[in-house]
């Protein structure tokens, strides 16, 4: 239940578009990853192209997150209401990791001994649940952030979240493309993906006209066709797939997640509302649920794959990848849609999702 607000109400559309991204992206990288690798070239460039444009999910749920979360004075005070908003992630975040914990994609369902529960505190989970850790490390400094961007005003923080996330990209790539690493890190203070936090709020008072929309459809296909291309040159003879041609503080896919933002961002009024079109209100619906949708669809993904596909061996032979991770994509986002409205329907289950 991340915070809503009503000046916003195109965020919730927004947060379904980012959600199916992110089950995109689970899923096409589930067959990615195969080693040794088992899809054909035209399979590949077909996971790689859903791959990229989904990539920009998470950026967009981070810079949706500080334009409804950053701007308000009373978000400044460290009183019950911060304490509140922590809660709201901390609460289902436990439950799941517990969850994670317990199952194992191979084993099923067992018990844990106390050093894996400790495992919720260094980040040893699962490898979705990483963009949680950063969430609540956003949360945690948000009463700072927020009177720092309130001082210096929404244009000027458009400057400091842009600047912040060249940095990052900047570090990102000389450790990652030139192979120079550095312990003297930027940004020890500061969780990562602070910069990308500082945008959505200095990005939300940004009035999309038609010329600039049509600019970032632009720069979002541009950015995708570089990034595709840096993908395919990584991975022209590797024996596992090399992300990071598609990676969140990658430069390129930093600029096509800006673009996907303004992309989204209504022109003259609310994307939700009684004239909106049914695929936006579909968008919302999910949004609505999406921080729920997040925590549970990897697990919904794991069991669907482990007994319908893993150890079907028909299926594997009968239904081409290509026609398969799409339906995948689009039955996993329902089916773990339909577990967090389950879960939010029973009152005292309500807040795990």
């Amino acid at each position: 239940n991340m915070v809503r607000s009503e000046r916003f109400e195109w965020v919730d559309s927004s947060r379904g578009v980012a959600i199916l991204g992110v089950v995109c992206i689970h899923v096409c990288c589930t067959f990615l990853y195969q080693t040794p690798p088992r899809l054909s070239p035209e399979t590949w460039w077909f996971l790689s192209i859903l791959t990229c444009v989904s990539k920009v999910g998470v950026p967009l749920f981070l810079m949706l997150s500080g334009t409804v979360n950053l701007g308000s004075p009373s978000k400044s005070v460290i009183d019950r209401s911060y304490f509140r908003r922590l809660q709201r992630i901390l609460i289902p975040f436990t439950f799941w990791a517990l969850v994670y914990l317990i199952f194992k994609a191979k084993g099923g369902f067992r018990w844990i001994s106390w050093m894996e529960a400790l495992g919720v505190i260094n980040g040893q989970v699962h490898y979705h649940l990483w963009f949680v850790y950063s969430i609540i490390g956003l949360y945690l400094i948000t009463p700072m952030v927020n009177a720092f961007v309130i001082a210096i005003g929404e244009s000027q923080s458009l400057l400091v979240g842009a600047f912040l996330l060249a940095l990052t990209g900047f570090e990102w790539s000389i450790q990652n493309v030139f192979q120079f690493y550095c312990d003297a890190n930027l940004f020890k203070p500061l969780p990562v993906y602070a910069g990308y936090y500082i945008l959505g709020y200095g990005l939300r008072s940004l009035k999309v006209t038609p010329t600039i929309r049509d600019y970032s459809y632009v720069t979002f296909g541009a950015c995708a066709v570089v990034s595709l291309g840096i993908s395919y040159y990584l991975n022209r003879n590797v024996e596992s797939f090399d992300n990071r041609g598609f990676h969140n503080l990658n430069p390129v896919v930093m600029a096509m997640s800006i673009s996907a933002f303004v992309m989204l961002k209504p022109i003259d009024k609310p994307a939700v509302n009684q004239g909106a079109s049914w695929i936006t209100r579909m968008f919302a619906l999910l949004g609505r649920g999406s921080f729920g949708v997040y925590l549970s669809h990897v697990l919904v993904l794991e069991v669907s794959f482990q007994y319908l596909y893993w150890n079907n061996r028909k299926v594997q032979t009968s239904i081409p990848v290509a026609l398969l991770a799409p339906v995948a994509i689009i039955l996993i986002t329902c089916l773990s849609w339909s577990v967090t409205t389950a879960i939010s329907k029973v009152p005292i289950m309500r807040r795990l999702v």
